[in-house]
């Protein structure tokens, strides 16, 4: 993609901005959990903000997400239009909750390029008992929304963002057939990356990989053939790289608060 920075000027293939670390949910795979005294609620200054918006046209990408769900910032629909420039993409990672057909639709109509819901199972009893009560049904009902709103439009495409547990993982193959009901355009599995607690060490599932999850992530790849849903499977052993994949020194992750680093990983 060509930049549309002026000579002189930094271009930025890639910015991961997190407008605020407010959420509605209670994750207990999340850092907030088990840290929930020591969690402040931050939000970006107007004047970080106006420092951010300067980068529109020498950003290649934007993925606004975090640490909370940036629906809780009222100024994402302002911030979206703002990047969504020849040339720019625009990504959104969100719960899904409180998202209504007017919401979908302000969403749609702000250009953005991709919204991607995280989920963590593909059951109600799986999902809820990581995010709460009622969040699957909530997280599942905002993805038809946006996918009936969006009708013959190209965009946003929905992604599921999927947190890969021991209940999530032997789930793929019926988290695959039921993408094919909420117009998912494709599946992205992920595992819990940061822990801070050893409460979390339960939700690991590259320690669990065997012969009987490879034949549930089989069984999933081959549904999404026919399903027409590709699925982009995460590494599953561990090995130790000298530079991530996600490759840092093409992006930049901001906080709420105005700091910078590599990824949001480095910036809990």
């Amino acid at each position: 993609m060509a930049s549309q920075a002026s000579p002189g000027e930094v271009f930025y293939p890639s910015i991961d901005l997190e407008p605020t670390t407010e959420c509605p949910l209670k994750c207990r795979s999340c850092d907030r959990f088990y840290l929930e005294n020591r969690y402040e609620t931050r939000t970006l200054a107007e004047p970080i903000l106006q420092k951010i918006k300067a980068l529109a046209g020498r950003c290649g990408e934007l993925n606004i997400g975090g640490w909370g769900d940036p629906l809780q910032y009222p100024g994402v629909y302002d911030l979206i239009r703002h990047f969504t420039v020849p040339g720019g993409r625009v990504h959104l990672t969100t719960t899904g909750l409180g998202i209504s057909s007017r919401i979908a639709l302000e969403l749609i109509d702000t250009g953005v390029d991709t919204i991607r819901f995280r989920l963590a199972g593909a059951t109600f009893d799986t999902h809820d008992a990581i995010r709460g009560k009622g969040t699957f049904e909530a997280a599942t009902s905002a993805m038809r929304l946006v996918a009936m709103q969006r009708k013959e439009r190209n965009k946003p495409a929905i992604v599921a963002d999927y947190l890969l547990t021991p209940s999530s993982l032997p789930q793929m193959s019926q988290l695959m057939m039921l993408c094919t009901t909420l117009g998912v355009d494709r599946v992205e599995p992920c595992h819990l990356h940061h822990m801070v607690a050893r409460g979390q060490e339960k939700f690991i599932t590259y320690s669990i990989w065997g012969k009987k999850h490879g034949w549930q992530t089989m069984k999933a790849r081959v549904t999404g053939i026919f399903s027409g849903i590709p699925i982009k499977m995460p590494r599953m052993n561990e090995e130790a790289v000298p530079v991530c994949p996600e490759n840092p020194v093409e992006k930049l992750f901001i906080a709420a608060d105005g700091t910078v680093s590599p990824c949001a990983y480095l910036n809990p």
